[in-house]
């Protein structure tokens, strides 16, 4: 009975333990964007240059994700819309360095 509660007591810690982190939008125009020859694409809405997803590779954004996000961020550069990139990782936008691979969880595409 002792080793039960002392098992529960640890699942207890680890559970409410657990980090969560709150969701942020970095939002601007798109400034620069483009894709190198390995299929990365690049992204800058006023915050670094970020590496988003991948067209070709299998990420934790799906390749037909990509293509759709890249379709989007083509318009709303014609556009000068606003994006909106979504994460979850318990930064902010300007704690983001620029040239690293970041994993938004949503992208939108808006008027100003």
């Amino acid at each position: 009975m002792r080793l039960f509660r002392h098992v529960a007591a640890i699942c207890l810690v680890l559970l409410f333990s657990q980090t969560s982190y709150a969701a942020y939008a970095c939002s601007g125009q798109v400034r620069t964007f483009g894709m190198n020859t390995d299929g990365s694409v690049y992204v800058d809405n006023g915050y670094g240059i970020w590496v988003v997803c991948n067209l070709h590779a299998q990420t934790n954004i799906p390749p037909t994700v990509c293509k759709g996000w890249y379709s989007m961020m083509v318009a709303a550069q014609a556009r000068n819309a606003i994006v909106d990139l979504y994460f979850d990782d318990g930064k902010s936008c300007t704690q983001q360095s620029s040239w690293v691979v970041l994993a938004p969880y949503f992208i939108a595409v808006r008027n100003q």
